[in-house]
């Protein structure tokens, strides 16, 4: 067995990837590495049953700390500063090993002495004491939760331009720049752009560091199922996306599918420098069954003042959720009240999930049909016109499933999980490994 100061391991976070839907773009695609993935020590992970439970920041917790949701009981993305257990990085650290975190989901930074750390945009806590880690949390965290409003500052601009140069290899800048220019036409390229930035900040990152052990999250590919799954090729549904929202000849998934298999590419060459590798999807998702609007505040703070709420500050989270932060409960219970009575004019509640915590509310935009110019929405009996305090993120296009999928390669392979496990049951393979 090899000497654990010499065991190298990574998690590829593959968020939400459906890997039935992957197989039939196999041939026609030309996927010849997502092939070797599924055609070598593949299986099938299963998650929570209650569908309110399938949430990738619920998922992604249970396999950082090898429980089950109803265990660890954390349900909101950015809520895992509240937690109080060991997540796996803790306790490889504790084995004096090196480890490396790039934006997996709902992750605290706890021992202030990973070889890199940068948290997902939405998790309050600190990336590591490293020049790049600093500068890229603040500018893909700005640029993240500001997209949807197109508000992306000239410094975030700068600083993802000057990583690109920086961490983008010679031999990648004709494809990376065939990226770019794809984004000009096609937005959902956008977030490929920056999936691809982010392995190749990884790849360097593993070259230099050596990290025992590193974990990297890729949600480009949640993203653009979300958005664009009914206008895949290879899926059959009565439902179709508008013509002004995206042309019926494109097809995102494919393109989403093409780009991450040249990641992979580079991962898989790695087991033969004597990585061991875990690929994992957390969950799935499958095309959704009816059309639902996506809407995002513009500005929370302006209208939660327009309607008269006293807060402290808030939490932007992914698309339509946030947290509202306040001084004490009264003022907590009075917003909560507020919100519940902010209605359409067929009294439809436009924040239909509004769960109360300690001086805190978790609000979610639900309204889910199209809101166009002139939208009115009531509040103290008066009116508000509400197609100007948002922005359109998308229309639903995915809805979560319980069924994951992993493959592993190198060393890793045994201490694979059985097929149909939990995904907490990652976190043992991993916890094993390192033993």
């Amino acid at each position: 067995m090899k000497n654990i100061n010499k065991k190298k391991l990574i998690l590829v976070e593959l968020n939400e990837i459906n890997f039935d839907i992957v197989k039939k773009y196999i041939d026609s695609s030309k996927l010849n590495n997502f092939s070797s993935l599924i055609n070598k020590n593949f299986i099938t992970t299963t998650a929570e049953k209650e569908y309110s439970k399938l949430e990738p920041w619920i998922q992604w917790v249970s396999v950082h700390t090898g429980m089950n949701a109803n265990k660890h009981k954390i349900f909101r993305l950015g809520e895992s500063k509240n937690f109080h257990y060991e997540q796996i990085f803790e306790k490889i650290k504790k084995k004096n090993l090196s480890v490396g975190v790039l934006f997996s989901m709902n992750v605290i930074n706890k021992t202030q002495n990973y070889e890199y750390f940068i948290p997902d945009p939405w998790t309050e806590t600190s990336p590591s004491n490293h020049f790049w880690c600093k500068i890229l949390n603040k500018s893909i965290k700005q640029s993240v939760n500001d997209n949807s409003a197109k508000k992306i500052e000239i410094k975030s601009y700068l600083i993802i331009l000057l990583a690109c140069l920086r961490f983008i290899r010679p031999s990648k800048y004709l494809y990376f720049c065939k990226l770019i220019l794809n984004s000009f036409k096609k937005k959902w390229y956008k977030v490929l752009v920056l999936d691809y930035l982010i392995s190749e900040i990884h790849l360097n990152f593993i070259k230099n560091k050596k990290t025992n052990f590193s974990t990297v999250f890729y949600n480009g590919g949640a993203n653009i199922q979300h958005h664009y799954f009914l206008n895949s090729k290879k899926i059959s549904s009565k439902i179709k996306n508008p013509s002004w929202y995206i042309n019926s000849n494109e097809d995102p998934i494919e393109d989403m599918l093409k780009m991450y298999d040249t990641i992979l590419k580079s991962y898989l060459e790695l087991v033969d420098k004597g990585y061991s590798i875990i690929f994992a999807t957390g969950l799935s998702q499958e095309p959704y069954d009816r059309i639902k609007f996506y809407y995002r505040l513009k500005n929370h703070n302006s209208f939660l003042k327009k309607v008269g709420i006293k807060f402290n500050y808030i939490q932007k989270l992914m698309t339509r959720d946030f947290f509202i932060f306040f001084d004490n409960n009264n003022d907590r219970d009075f917003a909560k009240t507020k919100l519940e009575t902010i209605v359409s004019k067929n009294n439809y509640r436009i924040f239909g999930e509004i769960e109360i915590k300690e001086k805190c509310l978790f609000v979610t935009l639900t309204y889910p049909n199209e809101i166009e110019k002139n939208f009115q929405v009531t509040c103290d009996k008066k009116n508000i016109n509400f197609y100007d305090e948002v922005n359109f993120v998308a229309i639903k296009n995915g809805m979560h499933s319980s069924k994951g999928y992993c493959s592993y390669h190198g060393e890793i392979e045994n201490f694979q999980t059985n097929e149909n496990d939990h995904v907490k049951e990652i976190f043992n393979s991993i916890n094993n490994f390192f033993n």
